[in-house]
């Protein structure tokens, strides 16, 4: 495939397994670049690269717990996980 290959959002989400529209707000926010061509956006193949996209090797960061089981994560983490 041509570096310079211009790919649909469609396309270029299946490329790299993500959802259409993480791209979409990676354009919006300006961290992937883009071009607009009538009312639709292409990206090219070369700015879907990992390290253009911020991607991780070993994939999503975890997720936080939320409200309060994330004091509790919090303690755990920082005290060990004992038996009661």
């Amino acid at each position: 495939m041509s570096e310079d290959r211009l790919l649909s959002i469609q396309d270029a989400a299946e490329l790299v397994a993500c959802h259409p529209a993480t791209l979409r707000r990676a354009i919006a926010r300006g961290e992937l670049p883009a071009l607009r061509i009538g009312s639709r956006y292409r990206v090219r193949l070369s700015d879907l690269q990992p390290e253009v996209l911020g991607a991780h090797p070993a994939g999503p960061a975890p997720r936080a717990p939320a409200g309060k089981l994330s004091r509790l994560a919090a303690e755990i983490a920082r005290t060990g996980a004992r038996n009661a």
